[in-house]
Order: C-alpha cells, then sequence, then structure tokens
C-alpha cells in the first residue's frame, strides 16, 4: 500500500517534521536521552527544525530510562508548563541552545 502515490503524499502531508509542517504555536518537547521507542536524536533534530522555521520550542531533556518512564516524569514540569500557557505567561525558547 506504501508504495501507492496518492497513499504516499497523503502520509507525507501528515509528517511531523515534514518540509513547510511546523506548528504556529508555541511547543513544549520533552525527551528522554533514554528513550527505547524514539531516540532522542529524532526528537532534538525536530526541536532544530522547528526552530529552524521560527517556532518557539522549549525542549526539555529527560533522564528517565524508557519511553514510559520518561512520560511520567514530565507530567509535572508539563502541568506548570501548560498552567503557565493559560495564565498568559510567554513561553521561553530553548532555540539558542539546541
Amino acid at each position: 500500500m506504501l508504495g501507492d502515490p496518492a497513499l504516499k503524499a497523503y502520509l507525507d502531508e501528515r509528517t511531523i517534521g515534514a518540509a513547510g509542517r511546523h506548528p504556529r504555536v508555541p511547543v513544549r518537547i520533552a525527551h528522554t536521552v533514554a528513550d527505547d521507542v524514539v531516540p532522542y536524536q529524532s526528537g532534538r533534530r525536530l526541536a532544530q527544525k522547528w526552530c529552524a522555521s521560527g517556532v518557539n520550542v522549549s525542549m526539555q531533556t529527560l533522564a528517565t530510562p524508557t519511553h514510559v518512564g520518561a512520560s511520567l516524569e514530565g507530567i509535572p514540569s508539563m502541568l506548570v508548563y501548560l498552567d503557565a500557557r493559560f495564565n498568559g505567561i510567554p513561553q521561553t525558547s530553548s532555540c539558542w541552545r539546541l
């Protein structure tokens, strides 16, 4: 099925990080260096790509092992992040250090 040009074009348009596809709002990315599902460098490259597109990206590097472990570690800071956004506090970009 992936050889079908129409399906391939459809999927390419929806691929995160594809050329020309980037968020129009500030974004938080939290990723562990010990991710066993998605390599850390993939998340970092996505952040760099979005930064290059002018997106305000906040990148948090986590240390907890495994994909699931990192999601649990990231919850408290994600709640602080969301609270700040809902209260109108602007996001500080991490793009300068990526």
